[in-house]
């Protein structure tokens, strides 16, 4: 029965392991083939590289013309106007969302310095024309942004490597016709200076905005949050997990609520569509350019194609996940057989067992006395060793007795003295209040003289000014006085010459009073007679002065 029984088993997992071998088999060749799918991947990306960085390169030496740049202006006149009427009316462009960046590290440094040169060379060439209009302006332009097309799964041909991690870029121009995903690129226009026309016509339709949202915010039903931050975040900033404590309540730590109602998501939304439009129309007032609403328009392509990329990431994990999935399921089956070949193997080995054993009883026998005897005396040894140990825990007993009476007596003391202490430090506590009372005391009232000092000081200081302004006049006065006098003294003085120098001018000319003085002189002459010569002889001859000398 039992041979029947094992013959019957064997066949069973026979059969089942020739049930399981397709399926076995073609897990297998799913392996094969997801490795041969990566190889290809990786194969295809180096020539997708290749062939981005010749195109790279082969756009940044082709030279726009006159043509062109005219078309660059239209173009760009056209964006900014779309741009402003769907940020007013808080709706983006839905293809914006397909954005991608084809540029990376110093490539795009030397793509901004050449458009920078472009730019230049723009201005300088390009004529504007004051009496074109901006209808005029949207009618002639065409967008510039190409659709979205094709699978929002990820292709081999459109991935950069064979992991999610390392890949930098998504798509190509050049190979969009051999995938489901082709690239959405957006043209690099340079900054255009607006005419005084256009940039008025957009500063009056950018103000006629801000006022409009101006007026929402306070038809919104809730507040503007100053923790709001919308700058520019990459991907690992805005769906990384924050390094935050974890806490049942965030309003502990000021940060915002993880689901904000609809009233603050609409707020929000306003603010930052008001930031944007504000920027702009001082650019446009400042500048007469909208270089800031493209700078929030490339954050916005930046962030799109960080998502998408983000989402393509995601395709890819979730396919190499499966793969890993159907792998576990594969090895899990191996094992299955394996355990059941073990299984059987056992069941095996316990009959062979079972035959040892009936055919060899005796010696089991003999062999269990003598364990029993072998037990016995193991037991014995153990009895012997718990004695000791016995004796062992009572001397640890004893010593630890001792050691709790060492140990009171210790407590004690050291209670004592802590108590002594404590009352120390009450006492050289208070000892320290009291001193520190009166040097602030003492403080209070030195201060107290010091303000008495200085408001004295700043009396007499007053006083002193006073007494200076009185003394610098009656100094000017007396200086005024002093040389008053001197030139009264010099007026004299000259006006006594100037009188003698006429009086005598007059007496030698013989004018006005002294007109014939000679001829009274001669008359006086005859009749004093002798008396006036006797009176002459004492008197000396006047001298002449050297005027009269010459005369």
């Amino acid at each position: 029965m039992n041979a029947v029984a094992k013959t019957a088993k064997s066949s069973d997992v026979e059969n089942q392991t020739k049930a399981r071998t397709p399926q076995r088999n073609s897990y297998t060749q799913q392996r094969h083939s997801s490795s041969n799918a990566l190889a290809k991947i990786s194969a295809v990306t180096a020539d997708q590289r290749r062939a981005s960085e010749v195109g790279q390169a082969t756009i940044s030496s082709v030279r726009k013309d006159e043509q062109l740049a005219e078309d660059t202006r239209r173009k760009s006149a056209h964006m900014a106007v779309t741009n402003v009427m769907r940020i007013s009316g808080s709706e983006l462009e839905p293809n914006l969302q397909n954005y991608e960046e084809t540029q990376s590290g110093q490539l795009e440094k030397s793509y901004k310095k050449e458009t920078n040169e472009q730019k230049r060379v723009m201005v300088q060439e390009v004529p504007r024309d004051e009496q074109e209009t901006t209808d005029d302006l949207i009618a002639k332009s065409k967008p510039r942004m190409q659709p979205f097309v094709g699978k929002a799964e990820p292709v081999a041909s459109d991935i950069e490597c064979t992991t999610p991690v390392s890949r930098r870029t998504i798509g190509n121009k050049g190979s969009s016709s051999d995938a489901n995903v082709k690239s959405l690129t957006m043209d690099h226009q340079t900054a255009i200076t607006l005419s005084s026309l256009e940039a008025a016509s957009f500063y009056c339709v950018l103000q006629e905005c801000l006022d409009f949202l101006s007026i929402l915010r306070y038809v919104i039903p809730a507040e503007i949050d100053e923790r709001w931050d919308e700058r520019y975040k990459t991907i690992a900033e805005l769906y990384g997990v924050p390094d935050e404590p974890k806490m049942i309540f965030r309003e502990d730590m000021g940060l915002l609520p993880v689901i904000p109602s609809v009233a603050e998501k609409i707020q929000r939304d306003r603010t930052y569509a008001y930031e944007i439009l504000r920027r702009t129309t001082s650019n446009i007032r400042e500048n007469k350019t909208f270089e800031s609403l493209e700078l929030v328009i490339e954050d916005i392509v930046k962030t799109q194609e960080g998502e998408r990329e983000l989402q393509i990431n995601w395709e890819l994990w979730t396919e190499q996940a499966k793969q890993l999935q159907d792998l576990v399921d594969y090895d899990k089956l191996e094992f299955d057989d394996t355990r059941k070949q073990r299984i059987e193997m056992v069941r095996k080995v316990n009959a062979d067992v079972d035959n040892s054993i009936f055919l060899n009883g005796s010696q089991l026998g003999y062999v269990e006395r003598w364990e029993d005897a072998q037990l016995e005396k193991q037991e014995l040894k153990l009895a012997q060793k718990e004695g000791e140990l016995l004796s062992l825990k009572a001397n640890c007993e004893k010593l630890e007795k001792a050691d709790q009476i060492v140990s009171g007596e210790v407590r004690t003391y050291l209670e004592a003295n802590t108590r002594e202490m404590e009352d120390e430090i009450i006492s050289w506590t208070s000892q320290y209040i009291e001193e520190l009372e009166r040097r602030e005391q003492e403080m209070t009232e030195l201060k107290d003289h010091i303000e008495g000092q200085l408001v004295e000081l700043e009396e007499l200081s007053l006083l002193r000014d006073a007494r200076q302004v009185f003394i610098d006049e009656v100094l000017a006065e007396k200086e005024r006085a002093r040389k008053e006098e001197e030139y009264w003294r010099e007026i004299h003085r000259v006006a006594t010459l100037i009188q003698a120098q006429w009086r005598g001018y007059m007496v030698r000319k013989q004018i006005g009073p002294f007109k014939g003085l000679r001829a009274r002189l001669k008359k006086r002459k005859g009749k004093g007679g002798k008396a006036q010569k006797m009176a002459g002889k004492g008197r000396k001859k006047p001298r002449t002065s050297p005027s009269k000398k010459k005369k």
